[in-house]
């Protein structure tokens, strides 16, 4: 059970939204009250191995048409819905929602021929990207597999130079591009599909306060001033420096004018931008079984 917060006022407080109540706060919205409190957006970027892709022939500095690339260039689990939904967003399949009558739907109860032109198209693609790895013989329709397989071919010198991820794997992209020599990072929009751009969820995490504590007003304000404190726009630099998380509140050019490492800037600037261009991830529970 988690206690009821004064968000709004929190948010407030704090500073940085332009709508709070438009934003990251929706997911933790009951009926009229607010369980939790925004910690930060999550959501995926563009990891470009620039020795690779310069190996390749990839130009990272145009539009990337994924149906252009060469099998092993552009590597993700496209069989998991976490990262598959980027491909099938652009083209605004839903692959599980619910209506107004409480009723569920997707578009892949559809007949092929009552889809989209574009969603078509993905779905042709996708089958040549299977075509072609069934072929080669490699791991990347097996969902166990496929980290160990994307890892070995993302190393500087190996075959892949684009693979779809977030913050949380920056420690590992360094002992794979030459200790960051060889990383660039760019919004998930640099990559097309059949000329559409990709785009993900809007996502992220809370933080939320125990239920039992309701009955002692002078607990709930402590709790609330301890959120406030670990999400204050000041400590920005050092909450990402520890955590890796993005503050919501926080516009990129702070996060531009810190100390930061350069490196840590382009992630900062790819993920707003990518959130940006994303749409708000599903709430209801049986998404999960998806």
């Amino acid at each position: 059970m988690l206690a009821s917060l004064d968000a709004p006022a929190m948010a407030e407080s704090l500073g940085g939204w332009d709508n709070f109540e438009s934003g990251l706060s929706t997911a933790f919205l009951i009926e009229e009250d607010y369980v939790g409190f925004p910690l930060n957006i999550e959501t995926v970027a563009i990891f470009a191995n620039t020795a690779n892709a310069k190996a390749n022939g990839i130009d990272l500095t145009q539009p990337i048409e994924f149906s252009d690339l060469a099998p092993t260039d552009m590597l993700t689990a496209i069989t998991g819905a976490y990262y598959g939904v980027a491909f099938t967003n652009a083209v605004d399949l839903t692959l599980l929602d619910i209506n107004e009558n409480g009723e569920f739907f997707s578009d892949l109860t559809k007949d092929f021929s009552d889809l989209t032109q574009a969603q078509q198209d993905l779905f042709s693609t996708m089958f040549e990207y299977w075509k072609s790895h069934n072929e080669l013989a490699t791991d990347l329709w097996d969902y166990e597999a496929i980290w160990g397989y994307r890892d070995v071919s993302f190393v500087s010198g190996g075959p892949t130079s684009l693979r779809i991820d977030g913050p949380w794997v920056m420690v590992a992209m360094d002992e794979k591009t030459n200790g960051g020599q060889d990383l660039d990072i760019l919004p998930l929009s640099a990559v097309t599909i059949n000329g559409t751009p990709l785009k993900h969820w809007k996502s992220g995490w809370g933080l939320v306060a125990n239920a039992r504590i309701e009955e002692d007003p002078a607990k709930v304000e402590l709790a609330q001033e301890l959120i406030k404190e670990i999400v204050n726009p000041e400590y920005a630099q050092s909450l990402f420096e520890a955590t890796g998380k993005i503050l919501e509140n926080v516009p990129v050019e702070h996060y531009q004018s810190t100390e930061l490492p350069e490196i840590d800037k382009k992630i900062i600037s790819a993920i707003i931008e990518s959130y940006n261009q994303a749409i708000p991830q599903p709430r209801m529970m049986e998404w999960n079984q998806v």
